[in-house]
């Protein structure tokens, strides 16, 4: 991330605290936002996704701080505990299905480990909440693979309705906002697939790309 050496040191850590202490912040920003609401379907919808990002945080501030070091961590391993994280909100809705991972190892640097993780986590309760949704029962599986040239790429699978005008997450909404804005920091690409049955979201990205900015600007 940045140059080797004590300087260097301190400024990834520096850069890496930033980015556990912006997506706490955007967390807590998203509860207070939330206690002010009167609809109770609204007010629960925030509360969850405050809940997402405050777990993706705990995460983070586990793990990059991890023997691989200061400027990256291992994606594979990331993403397992977030997972971890997210599988008490998630399975209920899964009715018997469950969770899947098929990780390959990967160094990434925290940035980008922090804006999958954060679309991950969307694409994932998004997936639990509307794919069985009509009762069937069925699994979410989490892909992440190296490719060559330097780029990975992430997939997020379910088997079941599929997505429609009238079914599943409204692309102005806070969580596809949120997938847009991640990929977009790290220069991803995105797009949706019918995975017949059900609704693939293939992540193409980087390994090596970073920026120096804040993970998130705060609109005036």
């Amino acid at each position: 991330m940045f140059s080797d050496g004590p300087i260097g040191q301190h400024m990834n850590a520096e850069c890496n605290h930033r980015i556990a202490n912006s997506l706490q912040m955007v967390a807590s920003m998203i509860s207070m936002e939330s206690m002010q609401l009167n609809d109770d379907r609204a007010r629960r919808s925030l509360e969850m996704a405050g809940l997402r990002i405050q777990a993706i945080a705990g995460v983070h501030r586990r793990l990059y701080s991890t023997p691989l070091g200061e400027d990256s961590l291992d994606l594979a391993d990331y993403l397992m505990s977030l997972i971890g994280e997210l599988r008490p909100l998630c399975l209920p809705s899964l009715n018997s299905g469950k969770l899947v991972t098929d990780l390959s190892p990967m160094a990434v640097r925290p940035e980008i480990g922090t804006s999958l993780g954060l679309i991950a986590a969307e694409a994932i309760v998004n997936a639990c909440k509307y794919a069985y949704s009509d009762g069937r029962c069925g699994d979410v599986v989490v892909q992440i693979r190296r490719n060559d040239l330097g780029t990975g790429t992430m997939s997020i699978a379910d088997t079941g309705r599929g997505l429609s005008a009238d079914n599943g997450p409204s692309k102005s909404g806070f969580g596809s906002r949120v997938i847009d804005l991640a990929a977009d920091r790290i220069g991803a690409t995105l797009r949706y697939e019918d995975n017949r049955p059900g609704t693939r979201l293939i992540v193409d990205f980087a390994v090596k790309s970073c920026t120096r900015v804040p993970i998130f600007s705060v609109p005036e």
